[in-house]
């Protein structure tokens, strides 16, 4: 289990990576910045002008010398011209010259800074594209084209710097193929590129190669690591390491090629995502829900997508309007994820990469959206929302994710949990997604594509009130789109008289597919290893 970190201990994020609504003041950052180097590019072309005017006049004055220089320095007239302008003119160039250039510019970006994406952001992103490019194993050189499993996008190009800096992320995450490929993309857009300016940004074609050795030799591709030794070597002929690499490399790319084994990856959801499901599920019915008054003038077109467990798919219970309400609401009291951390009883932020999301909590009442949403939710259910938990507003970032876990809890602090346990989870999509963003049961064979306006409800507590293992669901990762959802849990407590608990229980087997680990609704399985607070970590 990882362990909550203290205020001081956190990592400094702007959160850009994890919501996308994080995502419109960095773009307004982009224009700012953008601007302001547009000015100090003007300020330094104004500066050539006068430089260029000086030099003019300087020409001239010296281009008439030369071709008359005997009757120039016996000529009154150019006697006086030349010594008024250098008397005059020329400490006038040279306090131009001496001008601290773009100073209100360079203070303008240096206010900036801090707003500038932090080095976790940037982790972040980097997670976010090796969470999205593992799960679903896509290539990269169909991720530079805009392909993201099959499907194009139309895209900002990749250029050197993204595929070497992946390259070397995947490098030092161990993902040594992944690694490679992004390497030998970035040696092939070199060729097009302007290398000037990516050398200025601290990368060289040299400096690429040289991790392309490191990886291709750590990984046992040696035959491949001699090649790239024998050209770095050809541009750094006098670097000594090199020159024993390519010794050692020789006699080693004559071994056959037996690459080692890399470390994979133990994120369950990475399994549960990538592979198929059936469009149809055995036992899935449909029709209109007509059980209360409400509903009989008002009938609720559902779907039955398990009958035990429970699982339900209501469509058209949210307007688009309301929707947009929902989220416009939620937007100022968004934060970072958090979860609970049991040794402490508190609730800590997670930097952990289990849940890329921020969150919000609205109250019953704050507006008729909200009590509207909860009166059909009654409606569709048959619960009682008596002390049920405040909805709950996420919206998704990058590659945006939630672990396997299930929402009810089989341990809890006394307080946390006095109305009971979560007996149903009521989840509202309040945007379409254009590819992935699914929620899996793996357990069950179901896998739900979010639209909006629906909502999917599904019972997590067995009728004695012990957690259903079975409703084990992930948030799959975000391939392309927005995706923000809206959670009510209902607790158990005021359901005592609505399911009771039969005399005769038969309790429920285990899977072979649940995690060896518990499983809670909580964070408590967060591994070091996902920390993101370190680039390289």
């Amino acid at each position: 289990m990882g362990v909550a970190l203290n205020a001081d201990e956190r990592p400094v994020s702007h959160d850009f990576a994890i919501a996308l609504t994080s995502m419109p003041p960095l773009l307004e950052l982009k224009e700012k910045s953008v601007g302001n180097l547009k000015s100090y590019a003007s300020a330094l072309r104004d500066q050539l002008k006068n430089v260029k005017n000086a030099l003019q006049q300087m020409k001239k004055l010296r281009s008439h010398s030369k071709t008359q220089s005997d009757s120039y320095t016996s000529n009154v007239f150019y006697q006086y011209r030349l010594t008024r302008h250098m008397h005059q003119d020329w400490p006038k160039w040279l306090k131009l010259m001496a001008k601290k250039l773009g100073a209100k510019q360079i203070a303008s970006a240096q206010s900036l800074h801090p707003l500038l994406p932090t080095e976790t952001d940037l982790s972040e992103a980097l997670l976010a594209i090796y969470r999205l490019q593992t799960t679903y194993k896509l290539k990269a050189k169909d991720m530079v084209a805009g392909i993201l499993k099959g499907k194009y996008y139309s895209h900002d190009k990749w250029g050197v710097i993204e595929c070497s800096m992946l390259g070397l992320f995947y490098f030092y995450k161990e993902r040594y193929t992944y690694a490679i490929d992004w390497l030998k993309l970035a040696l092939k857009l070199y060729k097009h590129s302007n290398a000037k300016l990516i050398k200025i940004m601290d990368w060289t074609f040299v400096a690429i190669l040289e991790i392309l050795v490191e990886a291709t030799r750590i990984s046992g591709r040696y035959k491949a690591a001699y090649i790239y030794a024998n050209r770095t070597l050809a541009r750094k002929p006098n670097d000594d390491y090199m020159k024993r690499q390519v010794e050692q490399l020789k006699e080693l790319s004559q071994l056959p090629l037996v690459p080692n084994v890399e470390r994979n990856s133990n994120k369950l959801y990475k399994k549960f995502c990538n592979r198929p499901y059936p469009p149809i599920v055995k036992g899935v019915s449909c029709h209109y829900l007509r059980s209360t008054p409400f509903l009989k003038l008002a009938p609720i077109k559902m779907e039955v997508l398990s009958q035990d467990p429970s699982i339900t798919y209501y469509h058209g219970l949210l307007s688009d309007v309301e929707a947009s309400t929902l989220k416009n609401l939620s937007r100022p009291l968004l934060h970072r994820a958090e979860f609970f951390d049991f040794k402490t009883n508190l609730y800590a932020m997670d930097y952990y990469g289990q849940r890329t999301c921020k969150t919000a909590r609205l109250d019953d009442h704050v507006h008729e959206v909200t009590e509207a949403l909860n009166q059909r939710v009654s409606h569709v259910t048959g619960l009682l929302l008596t002390d049920s938990e405040k909805l709950q507003i996420i919206n998704y970032g990058m590659s945006g994710h939630i672990h396997e876990h299930i929402d009810a809890s089989k341990r809890s602090s006394e307080g946390e949990w006095e109305t009971g346990d979560r007996t149903a989870t009521a989840l509202a999509y309040l945007t379409d997604v254009e590819q992935g963003g699914e929620t899996v049961f793996p357990l069950l064979n179901i896998t739900v594509v979010p639209r909006k306006g629906s909502v999917m409800v599904f019972y997590n507590l067995q009728l004695n009130s012990q957690a259903d293992e079975r409703t084990l669901h992930v948030s799959c990762p975000i391939i392309f789109g927005d995706k923000w959802i809206a959670t009510k849990w209902i607790r158990d407590k005021a359901q005592m008289f609505i399911r009771p608990c039969p005399i005769h229980f038969k309790p429920l087997p285990k899977s072979d597919l649940l995690p060896e680990m518990e499983v809670t609704n909580d964070l408590d399985f967060i591994r070091e290893e996902d920390y993101a607070g370190s680039l390289m970590k």
